[in-house]
């Protein structure tokens, strides 16, 4: 199972946190369970007897918000949503989110026609509902993410996490991580991160998604003993989530730990068995200390939850060189 499809999935689960319909229990048991299709399936009965459920309407562009080939399926939803209930925040967040995926998918024209629905859509969110984080946390990404000549701007970035301040320090905080991380100020940010306080599942899922920005950033710059600091807080700040631990043992592979890599990335594993990553780098780990029978095991995992990529076929070439 790749990357994307179980970051899709935890968010999915973060969106039925915030969902706005009172009678969907069984439908949030089905997305819990990750029985998507049977989600999708009955929502869409739901549908078929009120076509104006917006509820309805915003569980299915969800679901279709984490499926590649359903990206303007998950915008007509949503559009649904703002046409039935305009004064709802979370509904323009969603159609913003839905647009900007779309356009990615239809290349630069797609995107450069978009971003003035995109920007519209997440400066409505805020503007209704100004306490809101995930509105205000999409606003930022896009100043960061997008060129000047769109609209795009770090300094209205900042601004918006100074803003913030005036409704939650928490929240205002975890803006600037992810304003500190996308500018790769790595001293600062590690001085946020280790002052950092959250509370609810959508701060944690915004300090996970300015921790994943920065790991990256530390580990193409070589920068391992800051990445080490950050894997060890972040595992202190969320000890259930599996990133953490499987940062952690990401530095320790490359300070050629090896046992001690294999143990925070088995950790890693039990607490998210879907993602991939991790049952690569134990196979690299095992390769490296020499257990060729460990290492073909877990690189055999890799490549059937993986399935394709340049990853995936050097892996395959190096457990045939392992069978020799």
């Amino acid at each position: 199972m790749n990357q994307s499809f179980v970051l899709g999935v935890i968010m999915l689960l973060l969106f039925v946190e915030r969902s706005v319909a009172q009678s969907y229990d069984e439908i949030e048991k089905l997305i819990e369970r990750r029985k998507l299709a049977d989600a999708e399936k009955a929502l869409n009965e739901k549908l078929a007897v009120n076509s104006i459920d917006d509820s309805a309407h915003y569980f299915l562009g969800n679901l279709c918000l984490f499926q590649k080939n359903k990206y303007d399926d998950a915008v007509k939803h949503f559009e649904k949503c703002v046409e039935l209930k305009p004064q709802t925040s979370l509904y323009h967040t969603q159609l913003g989110q839905a647009l900007g995926r779309s356009a990615q998918q239809g290349g630069i024209f797609a995107q450069i026609g978009s971003v003035g629905r995109v920007k519209g859509s997440f400066e409505k969110a805020v503007q209704l509902d100004p306490d809101d984080f995930e509105a205000r946390y999409m606003l930022v990404l896009f100043h960061l993410n997008a060129p000047g000549i769109v609209g795009g701007s770090w300094d209205v970035a900042k601004q918006q996490a100074r803003e913030y301040e005036k409704y939650s320090s928490r929240g205002s905080a975890l803006l600037w991580m992810l304003i500190h991380a996308q500018l790769k100020e790595h001293d600062k940010f590690l001085s946020a991160l280790e002052n950092a306080k959250i509370v609810t599942q959508i701060e944690q899922d915004a300090m996970q998604s300015a921790v994943s920005m920065e790991f990256s950033n530390l580990m193409q710059e070589n920068l391992w003993d800051k990445a080490k600091r950050i894997s060890a807080k972040f595992v202190e700040i969320s000890p259930s989530k599996f990133w953490g631990y499987l940062y952690s043992g990401r530095c320790l592979l490359e300070e050629k730990k090896y046992d001690e890599a294999i143990a925070q990335l088995a950790k890693s594993i039990e607490l998210e068995k879907s993602y991939t990553p991790a049952y690569y780098y134990v196979g690299v780990a095992n390769d490296r200390k020499g257990d060729k029978e460990k290492a073909i095991e877990y690189y055999q995992k890799y490549v059937e939850m993986e399935k394709r990529g340049d990853t995936v076929e050097k892996v395959k070439k190096r457990i045939e060189e392992l069978k020799k």
